[in-house]
């Protein structure tokens, strides 16, 4: 399961960023995914793989919020 929720978020986000690119819509696009994906709290079953991929989904918009306000004091 923890494989399933992996890949979905894997594809979630890459889906995000390949529309906005790494910009602060694709980063807040990103974080809101994994803001509701994460509501399947105590999860088992299938809803592990939701809660898994907004995990994922919320770690991945952190490192994009990251790497923008790094460039935007090393600019």
């Amino acid at each position: 399961m923890k494989i399933f929720g992996a890949a979905l978020a894997i594809l979630l986000v890459g889906i995000a960023y390949s529309i906005w690119g790494l910009t602060w819509p694709g980063v807040i696009a990103a974080g809101v995914i994994g803001i509701v994906l994460s509501q399947a709290m105590h999860a088992t079953g299938w809803r592990e793989v939701l809660t898994i991929a907004g995990t994922v989904c919320l770690i991945a918009a952190g490192l994009g919020a990251s790497l923008l306000l790094l460039q935007m004091f090393v600019s």
